[in-house]
């Protein structure tokens, strides 16, 4: 996940993929950066995602759109 942009970030605060914990790392009070591993977008479907801040600040959620690797590989044969 990468570009999430929001003021108020504060250092220490993660990036929830549904309720998995991302490595997150935090670049300034506007800009964090996340990895999601490959099994959380193998599959297609809409995931929510959220920033806890230190303190238990959620953001609100963001939806996530997973598209299904099979259908884009055959648009690209196509």
């Amino acid at each position: 996940v990468n570009g999430i942009e929001f003021p108020g970030f504060l250092p220490g605060a993660v990036v929830m993929w549904d309720s998995a914990a991302l490595a997150t790392t935090f670049l300034n009070a506007t800009q964090l950066t996340a990895a999601a591993p490959a099994s959380l977008i193998a599959a297609q479907g809409t995931a929510s995602v959220t920033v806890v801040n230190p303190g238990n600040a959620i953001s609100r959620p963001v939806p996530f759109v997973v598209n299904s690797p099979a259908e884009a590989n055959k648009a690209v044969a196509s």
